[in-house]
């Protein structure tokens, strides 16, 4: 399919600002690779198992590669958990 073939602002399907937290997870993934060949930039990868995640760091979950950072699995909840924390965010 052409369509798909077409880049950000290009494809008709672009959704911008409204794109959705999966859609945005694959744009990073696809512009930047599979997080899993970096390092955790917290701890650097070194606990036992580390599963090497991308994670966002201002919680708008932009395009803007400055927002993004590679965290393990255990990094990546401790700091989503401390935010959501900070910013009296609590989920259910």
């Amino acid at each position: 399919d052409a369509e798909l073939k077409l880049e950000n602002e290009k494809n008709p399907r672009w959704k911008g600002k409204d794109a959705s937290y999966g859609a945005i997870h694959r744009w990073i993934r696809r512009k930047f690779g599979n997080a899993k060949d970096f390092q955790c930039m917290f701890c650097g990868g070194t606990r036992k198992g580390a599963l090497v995640e991308w994670a966002n760091i201002d919680g708008k979950y932009t395009r803007d590669p400055q927002t993004w950072t590679t965290l393990c699995s255990m990094c990546h909840r401790a700091f989503d958990k401390k935010n959501r924390e900070e910013n009296h965010i609590f989920s259910n």
